[in-house]
This record gives structure tokens, sequence and C-alpha cells, in this order.
């Protein structure tokens, strides 16, 4: 990796947590004589992946992981902790979040995910070993560090209004992934189902962008687009090389002509083709490599449908799509 500095970034802070909020918002406070952009990488709610490797720790890599992460098994430990002056009994009737309605595993679910859980065996052992329980605490303690990075943004946010630029700023909020979390009994990503393989995406100018707007029609990938978008708020041409599209005039409540009709998305296992309403995942290796998911009328992923016979043509089609 190129150190950022050799990018032509001035590092300001290297925590990724409480810190780097404090840091970026007093660079945002700061007079500043030329534009600016300000990329802060904050890590939560990434600290719940420690969670089932703790509890299932046994290779050398996993227990590695354990001894280098005190800070972040200090705040899942944070994480964990029942509201004050709530029962045990209260809190799993009261406050604590159901298992969602994919929380077992498919009937029909592709060899494949069964054998990267057997590679990774603390996802293996949390599959087979966690009690429903056990998962919803999970659930709960991914709900409190995404409250926690939510203050975290709140602060550079709150030095934004504060500065009295807010009007000036484009500020974009997204991610690299999510976390199954709980959904078919997993947990951390990889596997292409929805929970993992989609990711928040915010755009924001006050004044600029509609409130509340929501784009649901326009796929839309933040690996190929956001170099594209930050260059074209920025004035400077797109390098040519670049295949993504800037998605600003989504943001500013447009809608182009020539936008993707399908998109690409790539995991350790496998890869697919998500289009308006379907998903179609190839598989690399093991039985049942081509899954089928009709995420209108089964957004939760819980069957294949590339066996229906009123779908060979859709089928068909997603086929095609992969191999252009």
């Amino acid at each position: 990796k190129m150190p950022v500095e050799d990018l032509g970034f001035d590092y300001i802070e290297r925590d990724e947590r409480e810190q780097l909020a404090e840091s970026c918002a007093k660079f945002v406070r700061r007079d500043h004589d030329k534009p600016y952009l300000l990329f802060a990488s904050f890590i939560n709610p990434h600290d719940i992946c420690y969670m089932a490797i703790r509890d299932f720790a046994s290779t050398e890599q996993e227990k590695r992981l354990m001894k280098g992460g005190r800070r972040e098994i200090e705040m899942l430990d944070d994480s964990l902790q029942l509201p004050e002056g709530v029962s045990h009994e209260e809190f799993f009737e009261k406050h604590c979040p159901p298992v969602p309605p994919n929380f077992e595993p498919r009937v029909d679910e592709p060899e494949a995910i069964r054998m990267l859980l057997a590679q990774r065996p603390f996802k293996f052992h949390a599959r087979e070993n966690w009690s429903e329980e056990r998962w919803r605490l999970h659930r709960w303690s991914y709900c409190k560090l995404t409250e926690r990075v939510d203050s975290e943004i709140g602060q550079v946010l709150n030095a934004l209004r504060e500065s009295g630029q807010e009007q000036n700023t484009v500020v974009i909020f997204t991610s690299d992934h999510g976390d199954h979390d709980s959904s078919h009994r997993m947990e951390h990503k990889t596997v292409p189902y929805d929970e993992a393989a989609r990711i928040p995406l915010i755009v924001s100018q006050p004044g600029v962008t509609p409130t509340g707007a929501i784009d649901d029609s326009h796929l839309v990938s933040n690996g190929l687009d956001l170099f594209p978008t930050l260059c074209d708020y920025a004035g400077i041409e797109v390098p040519s090389d670049l295949k993504g599209q800037s998605f600003r005039p989504l943001a500013e409540g447009k809608s182009p002509e020539d936008w993707r009709q399908y998109l690409l998305i790539e995991c350790e296992i496998g890869k697919a083709v998500v289009t308006d309403r379907y998903k179609y995942i190839l598989y690399d290796e093991g039985e049942s490599r081509e899954q089928l998911m009709d995420l209108q009328v089964d957004p939760h992923e819980t069957r294949n449908a590339a066996g229906d016979a009123d779908k060979a043509d859709v089928l068909e089609k997603h086929r095609r799509l992969l191999a252009e």
C-alpha cells in the first residue's frame, strides 16, 4: 500500500474512534483559505467482529487477533452491557432486537457457503453453537456500536455547522460492506446476501440535495462511482480509465438517461449480477453454484428461484450479463 502522504493527503489522526472525531472537528473549525477534501474513516461498528472470534478462537491467526485487539474488545464489552436497572428477562423481552425473518439457514443453501464457514472455524462454531439469545445479543451489540459511531460522526457534523460552511460543503457518508447480523445464522461478511453486500450511501448539501429523498431505482457502486463523483464536485476531469459514473445527479434529484441497468459484485467465493429486481449469483465451487434471487417477492433471499420454470428467461438473461 502507498502511504497516504504519497497520494496527496496530510495525515491528521491515526485513531479510528473518538480521537478521530475530535481531530476532524478541530480541522473543520479552522479557517481555510481554499477548498479541501477531508476523509474520515471511522472503524465502528467493526468491533462487532471480535464477538464470535473471542467465543471460538482456535487458529493461531484468531488467537493473534485476540492478543492485538485490546481496544476493540474493550469497545465490544462496553456495547454488550445491558441497560442499567433492567433485568435479564426484561432486556430480552422488551429491549433486545429479535432475530430477523431469515435467521435460519436456507434449506437449499449453496455448498460454497458451508465450505467457507468450515475454513473459518469461529464462523462455523457461531452458527452451530450460539443460542438464539446469543445471536440477539450480537444484534444488540451491533446496534450499540453503530450508535457509538453515529455520535462520533455527529461531532464532525456539528463542527461543520459551527464553522458557517455547511451550505458550501458536500458531505458523503458510506461504508465498505455490511454484516450478516444473524441472517442465515451468520455474522461478518463475504457471502453476497444483501445484508453484507448492500451499504449506506448518503449525500447531503443543504439547499442542493432534496431533504429526505431516497433513490431506490438506480444501481450505485461506491467502489466504482465515488471517485468520479468527487471529481464532479471538484470540477475536475474524471480519469479516462475509470468505469464508474458520478452519482451527483442522483443526489440532486435528477434521473440520468444513461445510468447502468445492472451491477456486478464480487466476493471471496463468487460473483453476482444485480438488476432492478433480481440477483444472480455464481459461486466458484461446490453444489448449487447457480442462484437466482427474486428480491421483489423474496427480499430476505430465502430460496433459489433458478429452477423455477417461469424464471427460465430471467435466468438466461442474467447468465449473459455475468458473462459480459
